[in-house]
């Protein structure tokens, strides 16, 4: 972390580009980014996830009222089985791989019909 200062992990909703297909349930994404230089996003592989449904709105896709797992290389950790039309509360670990960091849990958030990306972002100040 030379020079680095962390700054705490936060998850928000997002669109991405050029991403690998997703055909629903939950994304979840582990980024990184320099808060002072733009567009800076970088996948981190390696972040433990989780997530727990908080509750259903109406008829939804999928069966899985729980998941955990690991970001792949690309940052992704894709849940297809996760139910949708529901509020999920998801948590991303950074720990594990960022050593001076710790996690981000959301709020419970909104995950509509046909699936939702879930953005993890761990931000840093260049020092």
């Amino acid at each position: 972390m030379d020079g680095e200062r962390p700054v705490c992990p936060r998850i928000s909703s997002s669109c991405f580009g050029s991403t690998p297909a997703f055909n629903g349930g939950i994304r979840v994404l582990a980024e990184e980014a320099y808060l002072d230089v733009p567009n800076s996003n970088f996948p981190v592989g390696g972040v433990l996830d989780y997530g727990n449904l908080t509750s259903t709105v109406g008829p939804g896709n999928g069966n899985q009222s729980a998941f955990e797992g690991v970001t792949g290389s690309n940052g992704i950790d894709d849940h297809p089985n996760a139910i949708d039309n529901a509020y999920w509360t998801i948590t991303a670990n950074f720990s594990a791989v960022i050593f001076n960091c710790s996690y981000a849990t959301s709020p419970p958030s909104f995950v509509p019909p046909g699936g939702g990306d879930r953005r993890c972002c761990l931000l840093r100040i260049l020092e």
